[in-house]
């Protein structure tokens, strides 16, 4: 999704590591099979395939939402947003406040970080962080995987944004996202710290005046309310190995345990999609096939989680709060992918 992005500030907090489902609740309608070509190999995992499948459409409710790799620093706690549209996705105009900004109060809520004042920017969202240096998490849990048919999927996990295009693309093979194997699985997992903006002290400072002129704007406006720094990935795997061999395979791979013979000979037989956010502008959105790339780019992942000296620079996600309201924007997201018949 992509989003020109704009908000408004205020106190919304939390702590939170959650693997999130791949699959939503599905309705369905009937593509038409394929014609078959006489010529065409069956052995070929590069031909479009000829099974009939089922469209299907999800669904999820959004309130976090995700940066991508082209975040910049208009994005920051305080900062105030035009919301344009939430036809399908949510599209968002910077805009500057009418008045002087004040002292705002920032915190994270939990034991032993103290709250701080500061005139909201994004170089004092992140010297706030830099200097409370929350805990974020040092290790990734695979969770259970599940199976998928369609990479299409990762839309029910990422907004319509950079990477998740960058992802599908590196998942299309003749138009298509299907998977090419018999076998597949999916893991994802997140960890995050909430930052905060003390929507009570603003409301406060902000006088009469400040309020006349903001309602004379004339818009939509949202402020970023909360933000989040942590980590999160996807990993979509398909194999010629079943999907209990790719679960034992891949949860030791992301909990950096050691392979057994039979968990070589899975992801040896098997490709991978990656998608990590942390703490850098740039996502890592990449694909490897077989054991050597797949191990490569595992431990490239595994580095990526480990950066220290990057984890503070972008935030993972956000909240928007519609002006002096205290409603948080939620929206709907709907997309569609195929499953196949069995």
């Amino acid at each position: 999704m992509k989003l020109i992005y704009y908000v408004f500030a205020i106190t919304l907090c939390f702590a939170a590591c959650s693997k999130s489902p791949l699959t939503p609740p599905p309705t369905e309608k009937e593509e038409p099979e394929p014609e078959k070509d006489g010529d065409d190999d069956d052995d070929n995992e590069n031909e479009s395939p000829q099974e009939l499948y089922t469209i299907k459409q999800g669904r999820n409710s959004v309130i976090r939402h995700y940066t991508a790799s082209d975040i910049n620093q208009d994005l920051y706690l305080g900062s105030l947003w035009h919301l344009q549209d939430t036809t399908d996705k949510v599209i968002l105009e910077k805009q500057k406040f009418p008045f002087p900004l004040f002292e705002c109060a920032l915190f994270f809520e939990g034991p032993g970080i103290l709250s701080t004042t500061a005139i909201p920017s994004f170089k004092a969202m992140r010297d706030y962080i830099v200097a409370a240096k929350p805990a974020i998490g040092s290790q990734a849990s695979a969770g259970s995987g599940s199976s998928f048919d369609d990479y299409a999927l990762i839309k029910g996990i990422l907004p319509d944004n950079v990477d998740r295009q960058k992802f599908l693309a590196l998942a299309t093979v003749n138009d298509s996202t299907v998977i090419r194997k018999p076998y597949s699985s999916s893991f994802n997992g997140e960890i995050a710290t909430h930052m905060n903006i003390d929507f009570t002290d603003m409301a406060d400072k902000m006088s009469d005046d400040d309020r006349k002129a903001m309602q004379a704007m004339n818009k939509s406006l949202y402020m970023v309310s909360s933000v989040a720094y942590g980590k999160k990935y996807v990993i979509m795997v398909e194999s010629d190995s079943v999907r209990g061999s790719i679960n034992s395979a891949f949860r030791k791979l992301i909990g950096r345990e050691s392979l057994d013979k039979t968990d070589e000979e899975t992801v040896a037989a098997s490709k991978m999609l990656l998608y990590y956010r942390g703490g850098k502008k740039e996502s890592l959105v990449a694909k490897a096939d077989g054991k050597e790339d797949i191990l490569t780019l595992i431990n490239t992942f595994h580095q990526e989680w480990d950066d220290k000296n990057t984890q503070y620079d972008y935030p993972l996600y956000y909240y928007l709060m519609k002006d002096a309201f205290g409603v948080t924007l939620r929206y709907d997201n709907t997309y569609e992918y195929l499953v196949k018949n069995k």
